[in-house]
């Protein structure tokens, strides 16, 4: 599948592979899209699920990172199955290259059910986005923060 303004990749990480996307308030404190009631409750939870694990794999393999956003489309492709994960990963260490979404496939194997959508970008990028200084592909726009997991204590 590709997406307008999407770089396919198409090469395998082994910490990500997601598909599916978060847009109104779950109890969790992810949004979720506004045409939900045409996904089942259960498909939604997993796509949370998803999305929240694959934020804390990022967050624990790159320490840099400071935020990740949920992105939504706002669309009424928003609520199919086949639409994807959307994270926006704020990164200290990468370089400003501007919005470059990259694609990942779903990962079953590794608990992503769904394909995946990652725009890394540098604070200062994240700022011209809030700013709307600097936009999103397709209308996308910035969905709720997941929060960075607490740290393990491994000194036991």
């Amino acid at each position: 599948m590709s997406l307008p303004g999407i770089v396919d990749i198409s090469f395998s990480h082994s910490f990500c592979r997601p598909r599916a996307d978060p847009v109104n308030v779950s109890r969790s404190g992810v949004k979720m899209p506004t045409g939900a009631k045409a996904i089942s409750r259960r498909t939604m939870t997993e796509r949370i699920k998803a999305a929240r694990s694959l934020a804390s794999k990022h967050y624990r393999l790159e320490p840099a990172i400071t935020q990740i956003h949920t992105l939504t489309s706002g669309s009424k492709q928003e609520s199919s199955p086949a639409e994807p994960i959307k994270l926006l990963e704020v990164n200290k260490n990468t370089v400003a290259s501007g919005i470059m979404p990259l694609w990942f496939e779903a990962a079953p194997a590794r608990g992503i059910p769904f394909a995946t959508v990652i725009i890394e970008v540098t604070p200062e990028e994240y700022g011209r986005i809030r700013r709307k200084e600097l936009r999103l592909p397709d209308g996308w726009t910035l969905g709720s923060v997941i929060p960075r997991p607490p740290r393990r204590d491994n000194s036991r």
